[in-house]
């Protein structure tokens, strides 16, 4: 797959935008344009046309959006109802296309309009995608696929049309406090912060170890006897350490894990890091300078040397707070989110969509297509990477644990 881009930056841009929201545009008179009509996927209410190319743009960010997450060979994957992933991205586009042209149709009947602000930002970041859409695929990319500078600004006006109506709907909503707070105990983060304090995920420990496993190549437990001949290896190496041998050097000749031998045996964590629970119990039960007894974990007999106490910084401190609150943030968007959604299933009533089947037809997933066939032919001149796995982790999380577990946003559900 091709290097991430400063053109994928902008995509991702249009994609937030289409994911929900495609534009509407008023159909032409059947009579004075027959080829137009030919590229209308669907009508709503017999007046408003979605337009090939409307699709086309939100499929092809789509494309971009699955490649990135899993790879250009997603869509030979099959489903379970038979069905292909590019028959569930086609699928979803159109449900979301339609959805995106009704939620802008009501909010213009409500009487909201684009701010010029809005406007002149969203012309800028279209000037912007053409240009750099172009120069990555060439000139008459966009053309291809029937995608215009007015479809492209289009679709940015009914997104900003869309957070316009979003805020004018539940200004004064108010969220359930017993439904915030069961989504919000779904969140390990929000709860460790609520239960263990900021100094628990603040505060750090640098530590140097050694690992002797008990695990064979094929991760399976070694038998008793050979458990009992690494355990002894392990008492050996650990009276040396007490006795002062120089612990990197052992390090060095004795350690098993992939993960930090080449670093003299380092890590850096806290509390909430997801290190075996008895490596991190008895980390943080030691001084500076101490060597632990063995440890034993399931990947076998640890020795621990304690380095250093990194005591939490008001900066960190505050990081965790912010990061509670935007988790507490999104949960609330996520309960309005799913308010906007009851409602935009009322006013969907008042909308008929009919597809045109010939021009629906005629959708297909074709950027994807060309990445897997690049892939396929580079696979000769190229070596897939190995990766080692954590010996003191089952998944090692960032040194700071501060990823926000965000509560996941739901899009307007057209079923």
């Amino acid at each position: 797959m091709k290097k991430v881009n400063k053109l994928i930056s902008v995509c991702l841009v249009l994609a937030m935008a289409t994911v929900m929201f495609a534009g509407c545009s008023k159909g032409k008179d059947k009579d004075t344009d027959k080829d137009q009509e030919t590229k209308v996927v669907a009508t709503i209410n017999d007046e408003h046309n979605i337009n090939l190319g409307e699709v086309n743009l939100q499929l092809r960010q789509l494309e971009l959006q699955y490649e990135m997450t899993y790879g250009p060979n997603v869509w030979d994957q099959q489903l379970e109802d038979g069905k292909t992933v590019v028959d569930m991205a086609i699928e979803n586009v159109l449900a979301s296309v339609k959805t995106g042209n009704i939620v802008a149709l009501v909010a213009k009947e409500k009487g909201i309009k684009v701010s010029d602000e809005d406007i002149k930002k969203n012309e800028k970041t279209a000037d912007e995608f053409v240009k750099q859409y172009e120069e990555q695929h060439g000139k008459d990319s966009l053309a291809k696929d029937d995608i215009t500078l007015d479809i492209i600004n289009k679709i940015l006006e009914q997104s900003s049309l869309y957070n316009a109506l979003f805020e004018q709907e539940l200004k004064d909503y108010e969220v359930d406090e017993e439904e915030l707070n069961t989504l919000l105990d779904q969140s390990p983060n929000y709860k460790g912060y609520q239960e263990n304090g900021y100094d628990y995920y603040a505060k750090d420990v640098r530590v140097r170890h050694i690992l002797l496993k008990t695990m064979d190549e094929a991760n399976q437990p070694l038998p008793e006897d050979k458990k009992a001949e690494v355990k002894a290896k392990a008492e050996e190496v650990l009276a040396k350490a007490k006795a002062g041998e120089d612990f990197e050097s052992l390090v060095k000749e004795y350690s098993e894990d992939p993960g930090s031998k080449d670093k003299g045996g380092e890590y850096t964590f806290n509390k909430g890091s997801n290190y075996a629970p008895e490596f991190t119990e008895a980390s943080f039960s030691m001084e500076p300078g101490d060597i632990s007894e063995l440890v034993e974990t399931t990947f076998g007999y640890h020795i621990i040397k304690l380095e250093e106490v990194i005591e939490p910084t008001e900066e960190r401190i505050q990081s965790l707070k912010d990061n509670e609150q935007q988790i507490k943030d999104d949960a609330i968007k996520y309960l309005k989110m799913q308010e906007f959604d009851k409602r935009y299933k009322e006013w969907e009533k008042d909308y008929t969509v009919e597809e045109n089947k010939e021009v629906v037809k005629t959708i297909e997933v074709r950027q994807s297509r060309n990445a897997v066939e690049e892939e396929n032919e580079s696979t000769t001149d190229t070596e897939s990477d190995e990766t080692t796995t954590d010996d003191t982790s089952d998944d090692k999380t960032s040194e700071d644990n501060e990823i926000t577990d965000d509560v996941e946003e739901t899009t307007t559900d057209n079923n």
